[in-house]
């Protein structure tokens, strides 16, 4: 209920960190600060293991840390995915929360998520996205 009392558009995020604790969660991409310090909240209080932020806007990543998030790294830095898997014990992610519609970033989103693990496409992307399977 909290998500819905909060931003209705946002009460789907509980579900992502309802694992009791065991989901690394990271919120990729941009979004405003409003909707972004709203979710950091969601899944801090739903009991993510670990929630990662990525941005590449410095205000938006040290208002992450202030708002509880373990781990605030520049989506523009090559070890981007090196970090995250280092915070994972090599894993990935369970969850990516992709919110900037870019292609860098879902490409980045594939890379950083574990076997299995779920990606959420919350932005609205300008042209057809692409997806290598392969790998």
């Amino acid at each position: 209920m909290l998500a819905t009392a909060v931003a209705p558009r946002f009460s789907h995020v509980p579900v992502f960190a309802s694992s009791a604790g065991q989901d690394a969660i990271a919120l990729h991409g941009g979004m405003d600060q409003h909707d972004r310090n709203t979710v950091l909240l969601l899944l801090k209080n739903g009991s993510a293991r670990l929630v990662i932020a990525t941005d590449v806007e410095p205000y938006r990543l040290e208002m992450a840390g202030r708002m509880g998030a373990d781990l605030a790294i520049d989506g523009r830095q090559a070890d981007l995915v090196p970090r995250v898997m280092e915070a994972t014990g090599g894993d990935g992610v369970e969850v990516v929360l992709e919110m900037s519609g870019a292609q860098p970033a879902l490409d980045t989103a594939l890379a950083m998520v574990t076997r299995g693990g779920r990606i959420s496409l919350l932005g609205i992307f300008s042209r057809p996205a692409t997806v290598d399977l392969s790998d």
